[in-house]
């Protein structure tokens, strides 16, 4: 009798198992529409449309079939579909994805080229891919005594806009280091002055304002945004460690 039933048995299961493939295929392709018409490449970042992407029916599964190849876990596709913070940075083993303003920014993980992250205000603390956090606190006017801490800086508060950009640096960024009379100098002399080993380098935070480098965070300020006699507000920002 199974010698009977199995030739029809065989063509059900055959049947069956082409409808799954369609299935399969059709939400493949319903899948890379959707995406297609919210993601743009800006050279090796991938930008995807966070905001139109929550509209979309189905918009939390379309997150998880882009970022489960990159390597993000369920937990996480779940965190990022969430997330309202800019600034807030999530990491696979090869991928750095991060939200900003209601789009997430995507990019291959390697050592030397964290963020661009924003801050986006004083109150709250940027947390860096290493762990340590960058800190700010409004003063109603300058004080009388500046400690001798690289780890610190205060910046007039009339120079200084919100949000804030913070980035690893990059070959060929120049500042106005403090102290020097307002003369640019390239962030690599400064670090081979300083003897700064490779690993160190990696790690610097570069803060920007409004495009312009207002602080190599743990190292020097900048001169465009010191603290002078004019100065009736001052920014005082430091980096420290979770707790701190």
């Amino acid at each position: 009798m199974l010698d009977h039933l199995r030739p029809s048995w065989r063509q059900a299961y055959g049947r069956n198992s082409a409808f799954v493939r369609d299935g399969l295929q059709l939400w493949e392709e319903a899948v890379t529409r959707a995406l297609d018409a919210l993601v743009e490449r800006q050279g090796e970042v991938v930008v995807l449309d966070l905001k139109g992407l929550r509209r979309q029916p189905g918009g939390r599964a379309l997150l998880r079939e882009w970022l489960a190849p990159r390597g993000f876990s369920g937990a996480q596709v779940w965190d990022v579909w969430a997330c309202s913070r800019s600034g807030a940075q999530f990491a696979s083993a090869t991928h750095v994805v991060w939200y900003d303003r209601g789009r997430l920014l995507l990019r291959p993980r390697t050592e030397d080229n964290w963020g661009p992250l924003e801050w986006p205000s004083p109150e709250e603390p940027l947390a860096l891919p290493d762990g340590r956090i960058l800190c700010a606190e409004l003063l109603d006017e300058p004080p009388r005594r500046f400690p001798d801490d690289p780890a610190q800086a205060w910046l007039d508060a009339d120079k200084v806009q919100w949000p804030l950009r913070v980035r690893a640096w990059q070959p060929g960024d120049r500042f106005r280091p403090l102290g020097m009379s307002g003369r640019s100098k390239k962030l690599q002399d400064l670090f081979s002055d300083l003897k700064l080993p490779v690993p160190e380098k990696k790690r610097v935070p570069v803060v920007e304002c409004g495009g312009q480098i207002c602080w190599v965070a743990g190292l020097r300020a900048d001169e465009r945004f010191k603290v002078g006699p004019e100065t009736r507000r001052v920014w005082h920002l430091w980096l420290g460690s979770p707790g701190s």
